[in-house]
């Protein structure tokens, strides 16, 4: 990477750019999907989601995955935000014993806790929203992703991305510009 920066030859727009992702998203490399689920700690997916694809291709380094809630909260009606048999439950930075929110929290308390500049998260109803405003950081609610980077519900979750702070959610957002398209 420094031989690139040093040369001018960076890969994109998030050239270098910490990113942690939900853990329902698809990586092909040492790290699992396992959607907080432990049945799934040695599924190890064949090929990048069209998200991650898209996030190295601009340059950005995936150095980690985020807890979720188990299945993203698709498990019962009554669960916990941010609990799963993977990761046991998200803490919001905060205040420990108060609610991270959604099944997105990890991505939320990860950003918010200042582990990365940006992370992904996917978004159903409130799963970016609510870790935003518990976790006081910027989250941007995708309306529509016709590449679906989860296996299992895929016509409901749709991929965005939280950031700790306005403008850097904007350079963000141009950045991922493209993702949307149809």
């Amino acid at each position: 990477m420094d031989r690139e920066a040093a040369s001018d030859k960076t890969r994109g727009s998030l050239y270098g750019v910490p990113v942690i992702l939900k853990d329902n998203i698809d990586t092909h490399d040492r790290m699992p999907t396992t959607a907080g689920a432990r049945v799934l700690r040695n599924s190890f997916p064949a090929v990048d989601s069209y998200v991650a694809a898209k996030l190295r291709k601009e340059g950005a380094i995936i150095i980690g995955k985020s807890n979720l809630s188990e299945w993203a909260n698709f498990r019962a009606k009554m669960s916990s935000s941010g609990w799963s048999g993977v990761g046991g439950q998200t803490k919001n930075p905060y205040v420990l014993d108060r609610n991270p929110c959604g099944s997105s929290s990890g991505s939320g308390v990860a950003v918010s806790a200042n582990l990365c500049m940006v992370a992904i998260g996917t978004e159903t109803n409130g799963s970016i929203v609510c870790p935003s405003n518990n976790n006081g950081i910027v989250g941007i609610k995708p309306t529509v992703w016709p590449h679906q980077p989860v296996r299992y519900c895929a016509n409901l979750i749709h991929p965005g991305y939280t950031r700790s702070d306005g403008t850097n959610s904007r350079r963000c957002g141009f950045s991922f510009r493209g993702f949307n398209r149809y």
